[in-house]
């Protein structure tokens, strides 16, 4: 597992924690390297990092998991087999050029 620069695991969740080891494994027997691109940096969901608790990623609970470097055909099988690893407790969604991985449902 590699994180991108700038990305800092500070303040992960023990369960994000273990979700992203497990999704390190998914990664590992599909033949590709575990790449972390953001977790509570920069923007998500169009808001900044600073003074919104609201999205999963700032406390802790997301990750964005690379795929650039992933033929695009593998990217549906790659969700199956993280969702199917992670279990119901975690969402997992294919987004335009990452994997957003969140332990707990989206509200």
């Amino acid at each position: 597992m590699r994180l991108k620069a700038g990305v800092s695991p500070a303040g992960l969740t023990p369960q994000l924690l273990l979700g992203l080891l497990i999704a390190e494994g998914v990664y590992r027997r599909a033949g590709w390297d575990l790449r972390v691109t953001s977790l509570a940096d920069g923007e998500h969901a169009g808001r900044p990092v600073r003074g919104d608790d609201q999205d999963p990623h700032y406390v802790g609970k997301a990750a964005d998991l690379g795929i650039k470097e992933i033929p695009e055909a593998q990217w549906p099988g790659l969700v199956d087999s993280l969702k199917l690893a992670l279990g119901a407790e975690f969402v997992v969604l294919l987004e335009k050029n990452h994997i957003h991985c969140q332990w707990g449902h989206i509200a």
